[in-house]
């Protein structure tokens, strides 16, 4: 068909009006456009991540940018925002709410202390517009405070829980050391030795990390077996400043035992906070007369079930005996987080004393990568001193490779290795904490020596803390 030239122009106009409305209804209504990218997000948390002590009343507080619009109210769940302890993993009550661009998780009852929590904000939280959150988790522990004294700080080298100071002490060391009950060449007059040194005493270091000054009354609930120098008193630590508590146990009669009591602080706006105060007393010491493995086990804390018997230790232990209580035996060990070193701290030794003490090796490749050993003079006592040094005996290493554990030079958790005896020497439990939750990747490493006859398989020749370790893949 032929067109004249102006019904062609008013074709083409038609054609192009058409186009511009197209145009603007797909501006007008986002047709064929891709989805807003902005996400609503996590700007910030209280307590921040990895923040320790924290008080035990504390709320979580998460500053949120929403620039979409405002939070969508159905999505703020129990699901999607939520408080869990990290060991056990359990849930926290909490009510959950938001004010302007706040968002506020506050736990129903008081959280745990000296315990670590994990907060989470899942994808599933949005905006009103649908944009969903990018996940975030932060962590945090509390004080090993009772009761929050927010700015109050406690230090001591002789506790393995914030909230638990442990002491011993040994009434007489006089005459020879040995245990003429189960060694009859035993002399009880031969020298003494004098040497021998315990650790009765613990100093406990406060500090005020606050802003105001604190003034805080301190006392002991049983001054009977302990001791606060300078009595119950009162103290001022202004804002930045420390100041040091001495306590001491003076238990001086009666058979192997263990006592307790507290350091109760109260600050002049009521609030009160108290540490456990422990003390281990032995009359005399070595052979029968040594505290036995379970009762120090539980003095330091842990709830480990050791499966000992009614002494709190044991009547034999060949290598294919059954698991006693919680034990996980290995022949090999390994590194769990390749980013932390593995950690060995000694908590006592109750061997020998004074010529000599027992060393602790990871071994690996047929030799000794990592060692070391306790004063010689802190053979039968608590939190022994490193060989020539001032700290408790411990160290640090980085094993890539698993590896044995050797102790007092050649007993190993490979009973055909090393000094072989024909008995297990080196034996394993999970620690359990003060609630009976397992303590990740942390282990008690009791040792007996077996090699002497007869051995009394006490297993706490000496005591140590192991962290960061499993059992090696296939060693199990």
């Amino acid at each position: 068909m032929i067109m004249k030239s102006d019904e062609k122009a008013k074709s083409l106009r038609k054609t192009w009006l058409g186009l511009v409305f197209l145009a603007s209804l797909v501006a007008c209504t986002g047709v064929g456009k891709e989805p807003a990218t902005v996400r609503p997000s996590v700007a910030a948390v209280t307590p921040a991540d990895e923040q320790q002590d924290v008080p035990v009343t504390a709320a979580i507080t998460a500053a949120v940018t929403l620039p979409n619009g405002v939070l969508d109210m159905t999505s703020l769940t129990g699901t999607t925002v939520y408080l869990k302890a990290q060991q056990s993993g359990a849930f926290i009550p909490a009510i959950l709410s938001i004010s302007g661009r706040t968002l506020k998780l506050q736990p129903k009852a008081l959280l745990e202390t000296a315990t670590t929590y994990v907060f989470t904000v899942t994808s599933g939280l949005r905006d009103s517009t649908g944009a969903s959150f990018p996940p975030h988790i932060s962590t945090f522990t509390t004080t090993g405070l009772g009761l929050p004294l927010d700015s109050l700080r406690i230090e001591t080298t002789q506790s393995v829980f914030p909230n638990r100071v442990v002491l011993h002490r040994i009434q007489d060391t006089n005459g020879n050391l040995c245990d003429p009950e189960s060694s009859p060449s035993c002399n009880p007059d031969a020298t003494p030795w004098a040497e021998l040194k315990t650790r009765d005493t613990a100093t406990l270091e406060l500090s005020n990390t606050g802003t105001v000054p604190l003034e805080l009354r301190v006392s002991l609930t049983n001054p009977d077996v302990f001791r606060l120098t300078g009595g119950a008193r009162t103290l001022t630590l202004m804002p930045g400043t420390s100041d040091k508590l001495v306590v001491q146990f003076i238990k001086d009669t009666g058979d192997k035992s263990v006592y307790e009591t507290k350091l109760q602080l109260k600050s002049t706006d009521g609030q009160t906070a108290s540490v456990d105060l422990v003390g281990i007393f032995m009359n005399k010491p070595e052979g029968s007369r040594e505290t036995p493995l379970a009762d120090l086990v539980r003095a330091f804390g842990y709830t480990t079930d050791l499966g000992a018997n009614n002494e709190g230790t044991f009547t034999s232990s060949p290598p294919d005996a059954p698991l006693a209580g919680d034990e996980v035996r290995s022949v090999l060990w390994e590194r769990v987080d390749a980013n932390r070193p593995v950690t060995v701290r000694q908590l006592a030794a109750f061997h020998s004393c004074c010529v000599e003490a027992d060393d602790f090796s990871i071994f690996l490749n047929g030799g000794t990568f990592a060692s070391f050993k306790h004063d010689q003079h802190y053979a039968q006592t608590i939190f022994p001193l490193l060989e020539g040094g001032t700290q408790v005996a411990g160290m640090n290493a980085e094993p890539n490779t698993p590896f044995e554990i050797r102790i007092a030079g050649g007993f190993s958790t490979d009973p055909t290795k090393g000094i072989v005896t024909g008995d297990l020497s080196v034996r394993l439990w999970p620690a359990r904490d003060q609630s009976g939750r397992l303590i990740p990747d942390t282990f008690l490493v009791t040792f007996d020596h077996t090699s002497k006859m007869p051995p009394n398989y006490d297993f706490q020749d000496d005591l140590y803390l192991l962290t960061n370790v499993r059992p090696a893949v296939g060693t199990r």
